[in-house]
């Protein structure tokens, strides 16, 4: 659904899936490409993932993040586990009851798709 290169490491690259999954691929390795996957848990998304980005990360340097985005109202920050795994470490929730009735909901998305969130 969609991807998004690694700002420092350009052969490193997200990608969202339809199944609310995140996976990496490693495009300068010529087996196994995948080195990191979120697997179908309870803490993945469960609708398509429309939007990720790498995020610095405040506590490591040199380390990014990742942050998904999914029409199931989650935004999600995701840190790389040395067994391949992307482990949740963040978790957001838009919950349409709190949003104001006179927001309009056309900027947020307007917003997330121009990659400004």
């Amino acid at each position: 659904m969609c991807l998004a290169f690694h700002p420092s490491q350009p052969a490193l690259i997200a990608g969202g899936l339809f199944s609310g999954e995140l996976v990496v691929w490693d495009t300068s390795r010529t087996e196994d490409p995948v080195i990191w996957r979120t697997g179908l848990t309870d803490d993945t998304h469960t609708d398509p993932v429309y939007q990720v980005d790498w995020l610095p990360d405040a506590k490591h340097r040199n380390h990014h993040r990742l942050l998904s985005v999914s029409t199931d109202g989650k935004i999600l920050v995701w840190r790389e586990e040395r067994d391949g795994r992307l482990a949740l470490a963040e978790g957001f929730a838009v919950v349409a009851q709190q949003v104001p009735r006179n927001a309009q909901l056309k900027k947020v998305s307007s917003a997330v798709q121009r990659g400004l969130i």
